[in-house]
């Protein structure tokens, strides 16, 4: 028995050494095979190397650029952005790497490469790109028109004057929308759409994209003074307080609000007495205006007097030497009354009135007929320059007198033209 029990004790511990025995070879085993199995197999690196966002501080606020996958080029637009030395944001991928440094300052006036390398090795090349256009500066019109039923009227501009002209003539200007040409980054006020009463002058003002403002003013019709005159053509015109002064020019719209002819000497003016005014048409949408003013007798002797033309919308005044007024206010010829209503050939003229001159004008068939004492006229003055006496007996005053009223003017030296008296012949 006891034998027995010795003979299985033997046997478990042999069974007991087998199995750890076979335990220790399977793990010895399983850990080889696992081994092997790890030494063929290669490490696999990263072939990423792209750059997902690029952003530039561009005028105080962050821009981000547009990467362009296939042209490989981030691109941005600005304008009058300082670009000399930008540390951009980049993200780009993680394993990657990049030159130049993200964290460094560059140039960007001219295209920037940065280079990403992937952790293979493997690299990819971008191009930054910022196009940086200069602020515009440009808040000039250069160019202004008006449809005006189908007739387009172009205007002159002086750019140093920022004057914009234009005649219209007797088109409807109350209510108009012009074309206006402006840069492309200006802006302009009046709006473009705006409709306009150009009747009187308008304001534009242009402002360029760096804020600098341009005002032009558009005048349409503008009036201007062409000439002077009086009956006999001098330069000065030699006029009498009382006489009459043609005055012709273009627009010359005395139904203008205020408007008013001077006389003026540069410092005091002196409002013409308008006697008759008469329109006609220039061509090229231009109005002549002939107007006959009467000098006032409170214009005082001067012998440089410019003629001045103001309305509520419009001052000019005439700077040439060609246009100068020559004006006494002493002595002046002053006719009163005549012998006679009416007047046939033989007639005796007698013209009472002061200061009555040595020679008159007598206008006939188209003609004007200057009268002085002579041998062809028998015209006599007085010592008291009180009255003026001619026998009417040339028949060329009479020419194409039936029943015409003439006016006769008074004629001092040099032809200074004084006030006139009217008769009527027959």
């Amino acid at each position: 028995m006891e034998r027995k029990n010795f003979i299985f004790l033997i046997e478990n511990r042999i069974m007991i050494r087998y199995v750890l025995a076979l335990t220790t070879l399977c793990f010895v085993f399983f850990s080889c095979s696992k081994d092997d199995s790890s030494s063929d197999e290669p490490e696999v690196l990263s072939n990423d190397k792209e750059i997902i966002s690029f952003t530039l501080t561009l005028n105080n606020e962050s821009v981000q650029g547009t990467i362009d996958e296939n042209s490989k080029t981030i691109n941005f637009n600005v304008v009058g952005a300082t670009i000399n030395a930008l540390v951009p944001q980049i993200t780009f991928s993680e394993s990657a790497t990049i030159f130049p440094l993200a964290t460094s300052s560059q140039d960007f006036n001219n295209p920037v490469r940065y280079t990403i390398t992937a952790e293979n090795g493997s690299t990819n090349s971008y191009f930054v790109v910022v196009e940086n256009r200069a602020v515009s500066e440009d808040n000039k019109i250069s160019a202004f028109a008006m449809d005006l039923t189908g007739t387009v009227i172009e205007a002159d501009i002086d750019q140093e004057t920022k004057l914009i002209t234009l005649n219209t003539g007797t088109f409807d200007i109350a209510s108009i929308v012009p074309t206006i040409s402006i840069p492309e980054y200006a802006t302009i006020s009046p709006g473009l759409e705006v409709q306009q009463d150009f009747n009187k002058p308008v304001s534009y003002t242009v402002t360029a994209e760096n804020g600098d403002e341009a005002t032009y003013r558009v005048v349409v019709n503008a009036p201007t003074i062409d000439r002077i005159a009086t009956t006999f053509r001098t330069n000065p015109a030699l006029l009498y307080t009382g006489s009459e002064l043609i005055i012709e020019g273009f627009f010359l719209n005395m139904e203008r609000p205020n408007a008013t002819l001077y006389l003026t000497d540069g410092n005091d003016k002196y409002p013409l007495e308008i006697d008759e005014v008469f329109a006609y048409d220039a061509g090229q949408n231009r109005q002549i205006n002939t107007l006959y003013a009467i000098v006032p007798d409170n214009v005082p002797t001067y012998d440089a007097y410019y003629i001045s033309y103001e309305d509520d919308y419009f001052n000019i005044t005439t700077s040439s030497t060609e246009n100068l007024v020559d004006v006494v206010a002493e002595d002046v010829p002053n006719p009163t009354a005549t012998n006679q209503s009416s007047y046939g050939f033989s007639d005796k003229l007698i013209i009472t009135g002061e200061n009555l001159p040595d020679m008159i004008a007598i206008p006939a068939n188209g003609s004007i007929y200057l009268i002085e004492s002579n041998n062809n006229y028998d015209l006599e003055v007085n010592d008291a320059r009180t009255e003026l006496k001619l026998t009417l007996d040339k028949d060329y005053l009479f020419y194409g007198s039936r029943e015409e009223p003439k006016r006769i003017d008074m004629l001092g030296p040099n032809r200074r033209l004084g006030k006139p008296i009217e008769v009527q012949f027959h």
